[in-house]
């Protein structure tokens, strides 16, 4: 029988200049949280702390956060760093990728115009994975996100540290969220897992986002 629950992995970064790169062990400007089952919610709205900057989500910064419950198409509330509610819809890719587990490291580097995303995670079925992709801007603001390259690779050694790796140009985006949603299936079985691509604007308006596999 297999066994599969939900788990959310959410990443909200700002993207400012002067900074070339964060660490989430050294930068709270980077928030990743995960929720072990879509009944948990956010006790709080996500707000701003005093430098303005969103750093936190549910109880504790860079701690296991708790998230809310944006199924496809539901709508969400974020806070802005501006203090104040935009709505947020979901947009859902369909991919075979790793089990996001425990989110271990995370860090994001700006390379020649592009900013290079990477989170390192344990999985149920130690997979590595790579995705590469980039935002850019058309003439009616709207930001397509094309992935320009997909690695998926099985492997059942407890070893192997699943990687997710995304290299973006984001020079007018503040925030990209990206929440994984997977069901975890028996070892032998490959997994299944759902991305949800959310970005914004400078001006803190909702980018619409399309995804071209």
């Amino acid at each position: 029988m297999r066994e599969e629950f939900n788990i959310k992995a959410i990443q909200v970064l700002q993207a400012t200049q002067g900074a070339s790169k964060y660490n989430i062990d050294q930068v709270t400007r980077l928030a990743i949280g995960y929720g072990l089952n879509s009944q948990r919610v956010l006790p709080k709205p996500i707000t701003p702390d005093s430098t303005g900057v969103i750093s936190q989500l549910g109880n504790e910064v860079m701690g296991p956060l708790y998230l809310g419950t944006s199924e496809e198409g539901t709508d969400q509330t974020i806070y802005g760093v501006d203090g104040r509610p935009y709505t947020i819809k979901a947009m859902r890719i369909d991919t075979n990728l790793v089990t996001i587990d425990y989110v271990k490291k995370a860090s994001i580097t700006e390379i020649e115009g592009s900013t290079e995303f990477i989170i390192e995670s344990s999985g149920y079925n130690d997979a590595q994975v790579t995705i590469e992709g980039k935002i850019t801007s058309n003439q009616n603001g709207v930001y397509p996100f094309a992935l320009v390259e997909r690695f998926n690779k099985i492997v059942y050694a407890s070893a192997i540290v699943p990687v997710i790796h995304w290299r973006l140009n984001f020079h007018d985006i503040v925030f990209l969220i990206i929440e994984g949603v997977d069901m975890l299936p028996m070892r032998g079985y490959r997994s299944h897992q759902d991305f949800i691509i959310r970005a914004y604007s400078h001006s803190l308006k909702q980018v619409n986002v399309k995804v071209n596999p």
